[in-house]
């Protein structure tokens, strides 16, 4: 569950998405041009100095008792207007940081997600909002009310209900609450808009908001979303890590078993040559094909390898073979061919550990927060049991997971969705947002209907939020601005893959399920090369797993 790295190129995206066409990644502009291509307030002042603002009380925000701890002014550079720093909490401890332009506000607001378990205001969250800053939002972020040595750290949760709660739903909200009454204070006036972003454990974050607080923000992007949350840590996750260890307890698959697998796919599967299995749903692809045949071969896995490398690409079944993630069981699967390059960041262990990334969030979710009577730190994971343990962890999963299509209220004010995901992601599988986005057809009348306000991109050869070989910088804020403000819908929106700071691809995404296929002339590295197609036979996204009465 790591953070984003979704650029924002406010100004430019505006600007052609106003004039019919799209902005890469890369771009950058001027704030005062971002206020100005959609209709937003350009260049407003503020009503107050940062010495000011660092003495007023908010002690009385309904639902919000908030405390500024200091507030100093930053000055301009070439890049970023001059704006104050706001550093605050809400009550009992949720931290939070709010960046406010002095001369340039264009009259939004946005608060971008948290990632992993959160417990701080990481250096992603600072960067996003130094973004959103050079477009002219008032950008905020928060360590979602408790501290941790890492995003991976749990130990913040034993005991400590409320400190779930904050993290599960509350903090988000009540930092937008906080957030827009400084915003009224310093500027004399409210955002006219607002904005939410976030991915994985921030992508949960996004659709919370849209399903228990709908009027926080009128414009969410949700990026591979961790909202399955009780399912993804305590079956998928674990199940990784239970697939890819032997009864010593011995890593099966490693490093070189990955690259293994990862040449294998490509060799069947990447019809560019570019590293990219475009549709990973057409690539047929089944581990036994390396098996070694013969003692001594090398460059080939072992029947143990392969038999755990079909177990992590099928996903966590209980005893009567019901999966216990989206895809799982009798699905297509939870990992998709092309996704190899990222079981080496989530599903293989660091030499010598006894967890991988995957593994270590559920041992510290079963530790310290699972449970209503978390059993800490002693816990063996190995003693969970999926056919009987699941139902323990319920409580838990109300506060965490937003997978409710009930977006009835979030619609009904206007209110615009974007989800992406990549293909190529392990460590949240990408079935799990194309099963909520078919939840949402089956809710509101079928994909034309929900086009209208909820659009979903599926990211070719994209890791976990960003990564990969595949372009993984969008401007969706953006997107979503002149989708909320203009009506213009995000029809096609070009990302970009950087090597070394500089684009060396570029390439479409197109509302799914409409894919991008090379057009057969020109650089299959520039996006001029690609056209959009929709399959005649919709993909079937209704999963049966283990929430479904079917199952």
């Amino acid at each position: 569950m790591r953070r984003h790295t979704v650029v924002i190129a406010v100004a430019l995206a505006l600007t052609l998405v106003a004039s019919g066409g799209t902005a890469g990644a890369a771009s950058r502009a001027a704030p005062r041009e971002a206020a100005g291509s959609s209709g937003a307030s350009a260049g407003l002042s503020a009503a107050m100095t940062c010495d000011q603002l660092a003495k007023a009380d908010f002690s009385t925000v309904p639902d919000a008792p908030t405390a500024v701890m200091s507030a100093k002014l930053v000055a301009a550079t070439p890049d970023v207007a001059e704006h104050c720093e706001v550093s605050a909490y809400v009550t009992p401890q949720v931290q939070f940081t709010l960046n406010l332009p002095t001369r340039t506000w264009n009259g939004r607001y946005y608060q971008t997600g948290c990632g992993g378990y959160c417990g701080s205001i990481a250096a992603d969250q600072i960067s996003a909002c130094v973004d959103a800053v050079k477009g002219g939002f008032a950008a905020a972020a928060t360590n979602d009310g408790h501290v941790s040595t890492s995003r991976f750290d749990g130990l913040w949760a034993f005991k400590d209900r409320d400190a779930v709660v904050d993290y599960g739903y509350r903090a988000v909200h009540v930092v937008s609450v906080a957030s827009k009454a400084i915003v009224q204070t310093f500027y004399g006036r409210s955002p006219e808009k607002s904005y939410f972003q976030g991915c994985s454990d921030g992508g949960r974050e996004a659709l919370m908001e849209a399903q228990r607080y709908p009027d926080d923000f009128n414009g969410i992007i949700a990026g591979a979303p961790a909202f399955l949350f009780s399912y993804l840590v305590a079956a998928h996750n674990l199940g990784d890590q239970r697939a890819n260890r032997d009864a010593a307890g011995r890593q099966i698959i490693g490093p070189d078993q990955v690259r293994i697998l990862e040449r294998a796919v490509l060799a069947r599967c990447d019809r560019l040559g570019d590293g990219i299995v475009s549709d990973p749903r057409n690539c047929s692809f089944d581990p036994g094909v390396v098996q070694c045949r013969a003692d001594g071969q090398t460059d080939c896995l072992t029947p143990e390898q392969v038999a755990a490398a079909r177990k992590m690409y099928q996903g966590p079944v209980n005893r009567r073979g019901v999966g216990l993630y989206p895809g799982a069981g009798d699905g297509p699967g939870v990992k998709f061919p092309g996704s190899e390059g990222a079981w080496l960041a989530w599903q293989v262990a660091a030499p010598d550990a006894a967890l991988s990334r995957n593994g270590f969030t559920a041992d510290q979710y079963l530790k310290y927060f699972a449970f209503d009577r978390p059993p800490g730190p002693g816990y063996d994971t190995g003693d969970f049991d999926w056919n009987r343990d699941l139902q323990k962890i319920s409580k838990s999963a109300q506060i965490l997971n937003s997978a409710d299509p009930n977006l009835d209220q979030f619609h009904a004010k206007g209110g615009k969705l974007i989800l992406y995901h990549g293909w190529g992601d392990t460590a949240i599988p990408p079935t799990g947002t194309l099963w909520y986005y078919n939840q949402l057809q089956q809710r509101y009348g079928g994909l034309e209907k929900v086009q209208r306000w909820a659009r979903l991109f599926m990211l070719p050869g994209v890791y976990h939020c960003n990564g990969g070989p595949g372009p993984d910088q969008f401007d969706f804020l953006g997107q979503v601005v002149a989708w909320v403000e203009q009506g213009a819908a995000p029809n096609r929106v070009v990302g970009s893959h950087l090597t070394n700071g500089a684009v060396d691809r570029t390439r479409p995404v197109f509302p799914y399920p409409t894919r991008a296929e090379y057009s057969g002339h020109g650089d299959v590295n520039n996006e001029a090369s690609f056209v959009g197609v929709t399959p005649s036979t919709p993909p079937d996204d209704d999963f049966r797993w283990i929430i479904d009465p079917r199952s």
